[in-house]
């Protein structure tokens, strides 16, 4: 994909949100303006952190630039979930699986609204939405409705790399269990260094999940980097070396390096899409 290529950005309302009301019932779409429908492609959910409005964590991010940066058959959806703290919990009706099925359902149609004018078969895109990768990505107080996601089989099943920035915490489902993640996809972990000095719990579990990968007989690469493709039993834990916990994401484009590091399924007689 030319990096001249824009990307498109849509903020849809959701039948099935995280949490009801107006502006709270919305989720950020972004893809490549090459991105083709008709082909198979992957969804990227990205879940966010606190304190910030939704609008200005995409931005924080460089979410739509680095979609197009990686090069892949790709839409990445942010819904918007807890942002206040005090007043929200995240992960909100996303714990419960029924509601979280009928966000997933309901994203063919958001897809389609996003294209435009494009000419395409409902029943074509539904039913490659359905066959998606879905590439699991959160950043910081994300770690909750991702932790949740994981707890849903839909996303289990689908699931082709779980990746967490600043977003490890002892509660979640992939610190306890990473094997079971690794049984389906890639799980790639982004710190900042200041996490591995001893200190607050929150400080050393980034050594002590790496500790259980190494016992899975999965001792994780230091870089997306180094790694030539994330798929099923590939772990990453980086440490970065920058000060601000809001540019984790988009310091190095590190969101980008891991969607270009996953493999776009193949239709049936078609080989994968791996550049």
């Amino acid at each position: 994909m030319p990096s001249s290529v824009q990307s498109l950005v849509k903020t849809v309302q959701l039948k099935h949100p995280a949490f009801s009301g107006a502006g709270r019932d919305v989720a950020v779409l972004t893809c490549a303006a090459d991105f083709d429908a008709r082909k198979p492609f992957n969804i990227v959910l990205f879940f966010h952190g606190f304190d910030h409005p939704l609008d200005k964590q995409i931005v924080e991010h460089a979410l739509p630039a680095q979609v197009v940066e990686s090069r892949r058959n790709c839409v990445l959806v942010c819904p918007r979930t807890a942002i206040n703290r005090q007043a929200e919990a995240n992960p909100g009706a996303f714990g419960d699986a029924d509601v979280f099925s009928g966000f997933i359902d309901e994203l063919p149609g958001h897809i389609k609204c996003l294209l435009g004018d494009q000419t395409l078969d409902p029943d074509a895109l539904g039913e490659r939405a359905d066959r998606a990768s879905l590439i699991i990505a959160t950043f910081s107080a994300g770690h909750r409705s991702a932790s949740r996601a994981m707890s849903h089989p839909l996303v289990r099943d689908r699931l082709a790399v779980l990746a967490f920035f600043d977003s490890l915490y002892r509660s979640n489902a992939y610190f306890n269990d990473p094997g079971a993640v690794l049984k389906k996809g890639a799980l790639v972990g982004v710190h900042r260094a200041a996490y591995d000095s001893s200190g607050p719990d929150e400080r050393n579990n980034h050594r002590d999940l790496t500790a259980k990968l190494a016992s899975l007989h999965a001792v994780p690469a230091t870089s997306v980097d180094s790694v030539p493709l994330l798929k099923p039993g590939v772990a990453v834990m980086e440490s970065v070396d920058i000060g601000d916990h809001w540019q984790i994401v988009a310091n190095g484009s590190r969101l980008a390096k891991i969607l270009s590091k996953v493999e776009v399924p193949a239709e049936a007689g078609q080989p994968v899409l791996t550049s």
